[in-house]
């Protein structure tokens, strides 16, 4: 991964000796990353090369607190009921925010977890974390 595309707070793949782990970043700077694991402590992966994205999943999803809402033949919809009574939607590929009636509708191709933490904080000035 590249060191842009990583912010703190995102949850990554990270691999060492032993395995691979998921964890959250800590740190990041060109050389790579501190990243807490939960499970085994805080580790620092040196290189950049030992961190990998995290596919988007329905699993990922709800641990973020969506809802689906929606499953035809074409996408499956989730909601994200936001404090200010807004909604976040991810629906297929697509991202959007609504208020009301009205409401923005971005198309990017959402593929990994940290991109949808970075478009989430993004949109909303607040950062997306595991509800579990």
């Amino acid at each position: 991964m590249k060191a842009q595309e990583l912010r703190i707070g995102n949850y990554v793949n990270g691999i060492y000796s032993e395995g691979e782990f998921i964890g959250e970043v800590l740190t990041v700077d060109l050389e790579g990353c501190l990243i807490d694991t939960n499970s085994i402590g805080i580790y620092d992966l040196t290189s950049l090369k030992n961190i990998k994205p995290i596919p988007l999943t329905e699993k990922w999803l709800v641990k973020f607190g969506f809802e689906k809402v929606r499953e035809d033949a074409f996408d499956i919809q989730y909601k994200y009921f936001l404090e200010n009574k807004n909604t976040f939607r991810v629906i297929g590929k697509s991202v959007s925010i609504r208020s009301g009636l009205s409401g923005i509708t971005i198309s990017t191709n959402i593929e990994h977890v940290h991109q949808l933490q970075n478009l989430y904080f993004a949109l909303t000035g607040e950062e997306l974390k595991t509800k579990l």
